[in-house]
């Protein structure tokens, strides 16, 4: 018998390795009836979990989700429904700091004070507050909640915001737009599934994405085309598949998720106030 598991996330960048999935039945062929939800890029401002991830695994609508590291341990502690983070997901993420062409600010120095555009608790927030330290001090970083990386990406090309962060395909559609980017990291995310998919299906699940990431890496270009659906249509104009930088595309085989890695993370989250609510450990949310 098959175990229904729809995730979603922010953006196609992420869930590439279960679309593959779902399109070459690796996931079929381990007894997963995946589904992956349709992306939203045009993401409204809105609380934790008022966004449609959060709100729709909590009521039930989805089986799992990947986010960043920091965003999963907030919701995963916070929210109600029982579920466990199964692991590094599969999808290696970049995040740029970036600003217009004609930006008199040239180093991330100069953005103290100057607000950037975010989405609040995702990796733009977080990666946001890491690229910058060092640079600024924590008490002169000014960030705007503006909701998803479409909306981010509007907002800096009609000169609404001097500097947003984003992610694929929306950092290569800034540059052929002429922007600039002052600095660009990577970093990992978290796979996080119901209870009791996580249960039945860690395994499963993995022996999939592994297939999943082969599939993608051996012809990269081919999978990294459905990237371009997230781009809505007032914003793509002429921007085409070889505009986009394949090479801040990186897809690894899942891996087990540390308690050392756990803990180095929420502490780094309570020194920005954006810990978890609650007081939950290492081993009431990561199932191993």
């Amino acid at each position: 018998m098959s175990r229904k598991i729809r995730v979603t996330s922010e953006g196609t960048v992420w869930t590439l390795p279960w679309d593959v999935g779902v399109e070459k039945g690796f996931m079929a062929a381990e007894g997963i009836d995946a589904e992956v939800v349709t992306p939203d890029s045009q993401l409204q401002p809105a609380g934790v979990f008022e966004r449609p991830i959060a709100s729709d695994y909590e009521c039930g609508d989805l089986e799992g989700y990947n986010k960043c590291e920091w965003g999963v341990i907030k919701r995963a502690a916070d929210g109600e429904r029982d579920g466990w983070i199964l692991g590094r997901r599969e999808s290696v993420a970049t995040m740029a700091i970036i600003v217009r062409g004609d930006s008199n600010y040239h180093r991330l120095d100069d953005l103290a004070d100057v607000p950037i555009s975010i989405q609040d608790q995702t990796g733009s927030h977080y990666m946001t507050y890491k690229m910058l330290e060092g640079h600024c001090d924590k008490d002169r970083v000014r960030l705007r909640h503006d909701g998803g990386p479409a909306i981010r990406t509007r907002m800096l090309l009609n000169g609404e915001v001097e500097a947003a962060t984003l992610m694929e395909p929306f950092i290569s559609l800034a540059e052929k737009r002429g922007c600039r980017v002052l600095a660009e990291s990577k970093y990992w995310g978290l796979l996080f599934v119901n209870a009791d998919d996580a249960e039945d299906t860690r395994g499963a699940i993995f022996r999939a994405l592994r297939r999943c990431v082969d599939e993608i890496n051996s012809d990269l270009k081919k999978h990294a085309a459905l990237l371009l659906r997230d781009i809505p249509d007032d914003l793509i104009g002429d921007f085409r598949f070889e505009d986009l930088n394949l090479n801040r595309l990186d897809y690894v085989y899942p891996e087990d998720y540390t308690e050392e890695e756990f803990n180095r993370a929420r502490n780094w989250m309570a020194g920005y106030g954006l810990k978890p609510d609650s007081q939950a450990s290492y081993s009431d949310l990561v199932k191993l």
